[in-house]
């Protein structure tokens, strides 16, 4: 069983929409409206693609534990007898406090990243911006990879340009105009996190996409 915390798109003049399964003649294993915190909803499917014909909500993917802790939210005691609602209530667990502080995490992420969209930029902006950022150190890197390897001097005219770029840069940093992740993250930390990410996706497209070939 896979697990999504989807939240409904807004529409002008309608509000949120929240996808129909009978509208769209969803299979009956994708399960819409399991629990809600805020304006984020929890569901499930056997399959992730069944999803595809809905464009009525952004869904994000989260493993079972996540899933049961956005079950949790708000919550300090449960009822012993789960099937009764009306039972003595018991505290939480240390085990389900974890996957309760992990879910509330995740959807404070949620919610800061819908904050950046609505206040600073969408994300075809932020998509367009790393793409600049990318072409420009892509730039700087290779060609001067390009000069180091063949052993010659960088030409004046782009020595000059590069390290114009590169003290600009430098002097936005050290007056604090231009902060990133890596001054509020343990850089270590934030290298290992992104590696582990980008080896987890490898071992994907490796097993999944590449073995069919």
């Amino acid at each position: 069983m896979v697990y999504f915390i989807y939240k409904a798109l807004d529409i002008a003049r309608l509000g949120g929409v929240l996808p129909n399964p009978k509208r769209l003649n969803l299979p009956d294993d994708v399960k819409l409206g399991l629990a809600k915190r805020d304006y984020f909803y929890l569901g499930c499917c056997e399959n992730p693609e069944h999803l595809l014909p809905i464009k009525e909500y952004i869904v994000t993917f989260v493993d079972r534990d996540t899933a049961e802790g956005f079950t949790l939210l708000g919550m300090s005691r449960v009822p012993k007898d789960p099937t009764d609602p009306a039972s003595e209530l018991r505290d939480l667990t240390d085990e389900e406090l974890k996957k309760q502080e992990k879910a509330r995490k995740l959807l404070q992420k949620l919610k800061l990243r819908q904050k950046i969209y609505g206040s600073i930029e969408d994300l075809e902006d932020i998509v367009a911006d790393l793409s600049k950022r990318i072409d420009l150190l892509e730039r700087l890197h290779l060609t001067t990879l390009y000069y180091i390897l063949k052993g010659e001097p960088l030409p004046d005219d782009l020595k000059k340009s590069f390290l114009s770029v590169a003290e600009t840069y430098i002097k936005h940093v050290e007056k604090g105009r231009v902060r990133t992740r890596v001054d509020i993250e343990d850089p270590k930390k934030l290298l290992d996190k992104v590696m582990k990410r980008v080896t987890k996706i490898t071992k994907l497209v490796e097993a999944e996409l590449l073995s069919e070939k």
